[in-house]
């Protein structure tokens, strides 16, 4: 097959707005998706989708410490992958498999970030709105979400900080079958996570590191069926690098 992929970007220095339109051959790979998605099924096939994407963007510098940031994009792509849970007897621990559908993702971002001296933070907001060909009005991806991130430097070479997400609640796609009859769509609920971090560099090599991760407690699913987080939890990591 041969496909035509156009490129276009304008830029208007002077207002910092840009107009990007971007047409590209997506590759999922199963070596890739399955870092993020460890319950992937075996069978899943290498597959490749087509992307066209329109995305307006403007930045703005208010002072030399506080910056403004936001883009609108919408997305149109044929053959999107969408997890769902293969609910069965067949496969040992229900895995996530993957199904095909053309979809249109309108989607907003807007960023604040900050950095005065021993302090830095951001906060990211994200509206989405998906449009699926096969199965109308089901959002894949949160609607609304959220992450804020600050950290602090109170004395040198020793950094506290905490992050929070948010994310609204999304549809999934469930089936008893392996041959995708009978889908049925359940609500994922949404979820809030707070994490906190304690970090010390001793001295170029070595550095400490100590976290109290999902301090709410919240059990969520990132994919239906899957509790990703273990409840609240202590980390403490030592690294040497040479």
């Amino acid at each position: 097959d041969y496909y035509f992929l156009p490129y276009m970007s304008l830029y208007n220095k002077k207002h910092n707005i840009s107009f990007e339109f971007n047409s590209y051959i997506q590759p999922y790979y199963f070596s890739t998706i399955s870092k993020d998605i460890p319950f992937l099924t075996p069978f899943f096939e290498d597959h490749f989708s087509k992307k066209n994407i329109f995305k307006l963007s403007f930045s703005k510098l208010i002072n030399s410490n506080f910056s403004i940031n936001s883009n609108f994009s919408f997305l149109d792509e044929e053959n999107n992958l969408v997890p769902f849970l293969i609910n069965d007897n067949i496969h040992i621990g229900n895995p996530i498999a993957m199904y095909f559908d053309d979809v249109k993702k309108i989607k907003f971002n807007f960023n604040l970030s900050y950095n005065y001296n021993e302090i830095e933070t951001f906060l990211n907001i994200y509206f989405t709105e998906i449009r699926s060909e096969y199965y109308n009005n089901l959002n894949y991806e949160p609607i609304f979400s959220f992450d804020y991130f600050f950290q602090i430097e109170p004395i040198e070479n020793l950094l506290f900080s905490f992050d929070i997400l948010y994310c609204s609640k999304r549809d999934a796609l469930k089936t008893s079958t392996v041959s995708l009859e009978n889908i049925e769509v359940d609500t994922l609920n949404p979820f809030f996570t707070l994490n906190f971090d304690v970090n010390y560099l001793f001295n170029d090599s070595f550095r400490i590191n100590f976290g109290l991760k999902n301090l709410m407690d919240f059990q969520y699913e990132l994919f239906d069926g899957y509790n990703v987080e273990r409840g609240r939890r202590f980390i403490a990591n030592l690294a040497y690098s040479f």
